[in-house]
């Protein structure tokens, strides 16, 4: 079903103080998000990360993808709003799902296994536990992450930013973003009616009452109101076989 590929990723780990993103999104303070990592490649940021066990990071399949042969290239940081503060982890291994198609960001689910375990802390760095349910339609939920805020601006601010979405029916995305809602898919729209996400936020986790529901999959543009994220319910078997 898939395959390990076996890598040195460096990996940032655990808050320490509060100080990147959503578009439309507000300042994430300490402790708010305490489960998620930010991906860098040759230091610079690129995408996001969950942590769901105390030695897997959840992540976009996209965010490792055409990449695994510069493995030293990645590194990966948590445990900080500030994602320029942190502790480095080496990753060991990668799985990332072996149907995961590049252009229409279907399955983009990814595991990356750390070389040692997570030094956990109750407030700012603990691994999120994930659902078998999904999102119900008009249910809200928080996303999070340190892309750029909007096409014009394609930088990637230091602070980490969040947001709330609402879950819609697959026809409003269908429509909005041109493609067709897949089954391990959940449409989710924005409250403020800004855009949803933009680069550098996908891997990003989609949570509600402090359980992982989504991640972000693919970025389908800065000012689209509407996404469809990864349907984490639909993956929890793969991302136990994995983790």
């Amino acid at each position: 079903m898939m395959s390990f590929v076996a890598i040195v990723l460096s990996v940032v780990f655990c808050f320490t103080n509060p100080v990147a993103s959503i578009v439309g999104g507000t300042d994430a303070v300490l402790g708010d998000v305490p489960w998620i990592g930010s991906v860098f490649i040759s230091g610079k940021y690129s995408c996001a990360g969950v942590i769901v066990s105390g030695r897997s990071i959840l992540t976009a399949a996209s965010c490792v993808y055409g990449r695994e042969a510069s493995p030293t290239s990645f590194s990966v940081g948590f445990g900080s709003t500030d994602r320029t503060k942190a502790r480095i982890i080496t990753v060991q291994k990668i799985a990332r799902h072996s149907e995961f198609n590049e252009l229409l960001g279907k399955d983009s689910v990814a595991i990356l296994y750390l070389a040692s375990s997570i030094p956990y802390n109750p407030t700012t760095c603990k691994p999120i536990p994930y659902t078998s349910s999904s999102l119900p339609e008009g249910s809200e939920a928080m996303i999070a992450g340190w892309g750029a805020t909007s096409d014009i601006d394609n930088t990637f601010p230091k602070i980490l930013q969040k947001t709330n979405v609402i879950v819609q029916g697959e026809g409003t995305c269908t429509g909005l973003l041109g493609k067709v809602v897949e089954s391990n898919e959940i449409c989710v729209a924005s409250t403020t009616g800004d855009g949803v996400a933009c680069q550098g936020d996908v891997g990003g986790p989609v949570t509600s009452n402090d359980m992982l529901y989504g991640i972000i999959g693919k970025n389908y543009g800065c000012g689209t109101r509407n996404d469809a994220i990864i349907d984490i319910a639909e993956f929890r078997g793969w991302i136990a076989s994995n983790a």
